[in-house]
């Protein structure tokens, strides 16, 4: 007997134990199969459409909204804040965009005075900025000579 007649009779005796399996709980593995075949159609059903026509969709908005009532209020250890810009914010600091050294100073003191651990930004600089020289008056006093043609030409290649 050759190695391939023995791997031939090996494989036919798998066959047959796999069909022998197979044809005794035929019923349980079609009923596993429908439930499969279920559960994907729902699942991508319900992420095709949702609202409240969708019975999965209210399903799980029911569970989810009985989740959050029984868990009751979650005590946060910090407060949000919100540093909006606004009329009186222009009228303060003028022409709109505001300069990127007004929000440095900003997230400066919002760290330094009221110890903010986390701060998210969110802003659209479509435009270059335009600095005026009333902006850089307070960084030019007291340069000397040789400092404020240093800062001229800076200011040129502006």
């Amino acid at each position: 007997m050759t190695t391939q007649n023995t791997f031939k009779e090996f494989i036919e005796k798998i066959t047959q134990t796999i069909l022998r399996s197979l044809k005794k709980s035929w019923q349980l593995i079609l009923l596993c199969l429908g439930i499969i075949l279920l559960s994907w159609y729902l699942l991508f059903d319900h992420y095709q459409t949702t609202g409240t026509g969708n019975f999965l969709y209210s399903v799980e908005s029911s569970i989810l909204d009985w989740k959050l009532k029984n868990r009751g209020e979650i005590k946060r250890p910090t407060k949000v804040g919100i540093l909006a810009i606004d009329e009186e914010s222009l009228a303060s600091f003028g022409r709109w965009p505001f300069s990127r050294r007004y929000y440095a100073q900003a997230f400066d003191n919002l760290k330094e005075e009221y110890g903010v651990k986390w701060i998210g930004f969110d802003a659209v600089w479509a435009e270059p900025e335009k600095t005026l020289l009333q902006d850089a008056q307070e960084d030019i006093e007291g340069l000397n000579y040789q400092q404020l043609k240093q800062v001229q030409a800076d200011l040129l290649d502006m």
